[in-house]
């Protein structure tokens, strides 16, 4: 995601191959490296090493656990920076447990940025028949939603979890972008309000 001064913030931290990594630095300073949730920063210890200069943001949850595996500058719940908040914003998701998933709104392109939170993908995306049978078990093989597991494992406080959504579909974004799936290019926030008003 790009800051209004040019700078980059990296979400989902990954390996990259040293061409791609080149360009990434072509493209602007990356300044931030985004840890969204608990299952996505098992590859934050490389990215952080590429980027020395890059502050790494972590779900508070996770904190502590984190900073034994790489180096964590602090929690998105406790500080995020004020100055990227004009261009990026940041909301940590309640009521959900083990997840401890935090969603990022990009004002100038108007695109909510999610990791596990919604799923767009579709039974053409996978080869095997098992795979097919697993993600529609999951609820996530068969187009724009939230999973089951996200439904009825993570989610805890149904109220909490419902303040967070109307947070979310109070930001006026149309693309969304997220970590398993099809980007939305257009049509997300209505795609967002009847997925998640179900």
């Amino acid at each position: 995601m790009a800051l209004s001064t040019g700078e980059l913030l990296i979400h989902n931290p990954f390996i990259l191959e040293e061409k791609d990594l080149a360009e990434l630095k072509a493209l602007g300073k990356v300044v931030g490296i985004l840890v969204p949730n608990a299952f996505h920063g098992d590859e934050t210890a490389w990215l952080s090493e590429k980027f020395p200069e890059a502050k790494v943001f972590v779900p508070r949850a996770i904190e502590a656990k984190a900073r034994k595996k790489y180096r964590v500058n602090g929690s998105f719940e406790n500080d995020w920076p004020a100055d990227w908040r004009k261009d990026v914003e940041c909301l940590p998701l309640e009521g959900m447990r083990l997840l401890h998933e935090s969603v990022f709104f990009h004002k100038a392109s108007r695109t909510l940025v999610v990791t596990d939170f919604v799923f767009n993908m579709k039974p053409e995306d996978f080869s095997k028949n098992f795979e097919r049978t697993l993600m529609a078990w999951n609820r996530v093989g068969t187009g724009f939603g939230t999973s089951w597991l996200c439904d009825k494992v993570f989610t805890r406080d149904d109220a909490a979890r419902k303040r967070s959504v109307e947070k979310i579909l109070a930001w006026d974004f149309d693309r969304v972008v997220m970590n398993h799936g099809h980007v939305v290019e257009n049509g997300g926030k209505a795609m967002m309000t009847a997925s998640l008003s179900t």
